[in-house]
């Protein structure tokens, strides 16, 4: 089985590039940040913490402080590219019970309350083989959501998965480190909506400092694709967030779920701390 592995030249939008009409709903958000002359912000939040009625308000509150698009994480149990905020929240939603089906409900009733804020999908292989992958684009489809990041899943390896989310007009999301080397155009060609730059080896996680690889990886991967390319791992907060306005977006996870590790015995107070969160890493994406 194959499939498509390339975009179309000569074009001038993000949108123009991507192959699904999930990529499409990708790109068109990177697009619309771009317009506005700023980089775009996903946010992330572990789906199923602290439980699932509550991840589904911390997304919300997501979308309220201003995030382009939401990264919503399948909790597993091996979470081996997740740093230690993101992993005691991947267990602590299995301790409450969350699972995929219950992530990707949630998930669906988010991406129906703001349509314009697509949803991608990221999780471990392992519960995509355990539910079928069949099952499982098919209800990424059916939720309305708009592609996939599988961290773990080695593009040699994920033909046949990119397949079955084209087919059913979902993206794929590559990710691309500062050692892919020889494979990063291969990465860069797969993907769909835009590239996840990995800003820096080891795990997920909020640092205090910018990752100095940073700039030329994505410089690299432009160098590869005219998808949009955002940068994840280690944004602390706006200060980062600013420094890496370099690329077409930042990606924001583990300082959302630490501040809910804080704040999270009042749960009001919680979800405006998220929301407020984002808004200011929004604006300073903005620049000065």
């Amino acid at each position: 089985m194959s499939c498509a592995a390339h975009h179309s030249p000569n074009e001038a939008s993000f949108e123009a590039y991507a192959r699904t009409a999930g990529g499409r709903r990708l790109a068109a958000a990177f697009g619309r940040a771009r317009q506005e002359g700023r980089a775009a912000l996903v946010g992330y939040w572990m789906g199923g913490y602290p439980d699932v009625p509550t991840s589904e308000q911390a997304l919300a509150a997501l979308v309220r402080g201003g995030c382009d698009v939401l990264e919503v994480g399948v909790p597993f149990s091996d979470p081996v590219a997740d740093g230690p905020v993101l992993q005691h929240a991947a267990s602590k939603a299995l301790e409450r019970g969350a699972t995929l089906r219950q992530v990707l409900e949630a998930a669906a009733r988010v991406q129906a309350a703001a349509p314009s804020v697509p949803v991608v999908i990221m999780s471990y292989y392992n519960p995509l083989l355990q539910m079928g992958t069949d099952h499982f684009t098919a209800a990424v489809a059916s939720a309305g959501l708009a592609g996939l990041i599988a961290p773990d899943l080695p593009l040699e390896e994920a033909e046949g998965l990119r397949c079955e989310l084209e087919e059913r007009g979902l993206a794929w999301v590559s990710l691309a480190a500062p050692t892919s080397g020889p494979r990063l155009a291969r990465l860069a060609r797969a993907s769909d909506g835009f590239v996840y730059a990995v800003s820096r080896l080891g795990v997920t996680g909020a640092r205090q400092d910018v990752a100095p690889q940073a700039r030329e990886l994505v410089e690299a991967l432009r160098r590869t694709t005219p998808l949009p390319v955002a940068v994840g791992f280690g944004v602390a907060g706006p200060q980062q967030a600013s420094a890496y306005r370099f690329a077409d977006g930042v990606v924001v996870g583990s300082a959302f779920a630490a501040l809910w590790e804080r704040q999270g015995n009042d749960p009001p107070a919680a979800l405006h701390g998220v929301e407020h969160l984002a808004f200011t890493i929004r604006r300073a994406l903005e620049g000065p």
